[in-house]
């Protein structure tokens, strides 16, 4: 039997597999990779498609062997997903998160997120020169940040380390 036997109910049977014991132990029964980009969106939670899709193959008692990670593409099972009522989705956008999460991980980036200014007179407005994240691994601690806004910042008044 192929993709094209799943049903909505294979599907949700999967999903509800999946909220109960997770992606890892999906993985570990169905076989594949973690999602990277896409999944579906289903009651304001995200799911790996492919593996949701050959969680129902199985569930639904259609071949003694799972579909494999090669059996459909990306773009057939978008489609599947589609045609029995799912909405799919590509990688999730900030947008696509519900308000409070979009907040806190606001919230929580802002905490550890600098930004460089050029502040030249107390007249003028000051120029954002770019931004960088706080980080410490052992007792070192930096801020990284793009290679263009190292070049933007003044140079003797930061020791500047550069990685390649």
């Amino acid at each position: 039997m192929s993709l094209r036997d799943v049903t909505r109910e294979g599907v949700e049977k999967a999903l509800r597999e999946f909220d109960d014991i997770g992606r890892d132990a999906m993985l570990d029964k169905y076989g594949g990779r973690a999602a990277t980009r896409w999944h579906i969106e289903h009651e304001g939670n995200y799911y790996d498609q492919k593996l949701v899709l050959r969680a129902a193959h199985q569930l639904q008692g259609l071949g003694s062997i799972p579909l494999g990670h090669g059996a459909f593409t990306a773009l057939q099972g978008r489609k599947h997903v589609k045609k029995l009522g799912f909405r799919g989705t590509g990688q999730i956008q900030m947008q696509d998160l519900p308000a409070p999460l979009q907040t806190k991980i606001v919230a929580r980036l802002g905490q550890h997120t600098v930004g460089f200014l050029r502040v030249p007179t107390l007249r003028r407005p000051p120029e954002l020169l770019g931004s960088g994240v706080l980080v410490a691994v052992g007792s070192a601690r930096a801020i990284p940040t793009a290679h263009h806004v190292v070049d933007a910042l003044p140079k003797k008044e930061f020791r500047l380390c550069r990685s390649h």
